[in-house]
């Protein structure tokens, strides 16, 4: 079936916002996991996925786990992942120079339409995500809220949570502005430090 000009606007749609927008779910030390919609829309179906990716020191083993979102007081259970994969990289702290071994988990769960939709409704949530080693809680704030009614109002329905939206998009250029100026702080910082080091090794 050839692509319809809606269709490919919309994958764009979706392309632009996954690259551009996440959510990072509050983790120890600078282990970090985030958080991103996409989205698949063909001529009568439209599939929602939340993408998860683990970069921590240790395994969680993701792939055998599974997802709860309460939304309110209703509990919805996404029973296993449509995609997991895993790997290992390593990490240089910027500040300090040191190298960590690194693990990288990527999971996909699968939902609806309508279980996004009570999302963007929602006053209060949270998602319990599992690991075959235990799980995570994390309670979703109001701006993690607007993260799923801009993506709605994105990919799904224009007319649809415009405010919100509004509010997110302010608020995300705002944090973008504050991580360059942390990035730009952190490299000053660093040239001095590398230098130092550099000085004390060749004694």
């Amino acid at each position: 079936m050839p692509i319809t000009t809606s269709i490919k606007d919309s994958f764009e749609k979706v392309e632009k916002f996954y690259h551009k927008h996440e959510i990072n779910l509050p983790m120890d030390g600078d282990d970090r996991l985030t958080l991103k919609m996409s989205a698949v829309k063909d001529s009568e179906m439209i599939f929602v996925y939340l993408n998860f990716t683990l970069w921590a020191d240790n395994w969680w083993f993701l792939r055998r786990g599974n997802l709860k979102i309460k939304i309110e007081e209703e509990v919805y259970v996404i029973n296993e992942p449509v995609v997991a994969d895993s790997d290992v990289g390593t990490e240089k702290e910027l500040l300090t120079q040191t190298t960590s071994v690194k693990v990288s988990e990527n999971v996909i769960y699968a939902i609806n339409k309508e279980l996004l939709l009570e999302l963007c409704n929602a006053q209060t949530a949270s998602i319990r995500l599992y690991g075959s080693k235990g799980y995570r809680d994390y309670d979703l704030k109001p701006s993690n809220l607007d993260y799923f009614r801009a993506f709605y109002n994105e990919v799904l329905d224009s007319n649809a949570f415009i405010e919100e939206s509004k509010s997110y998009y302010t608020k995300s250029r705002n944090r973008g502005v504050m991580m360059t100026v942390w990035n730009v702080l952190k490299v000053i910082i660093a040239i001095p430090v590398a230098l130092i080091n550099e000085a004390s090794k060749s004694r």
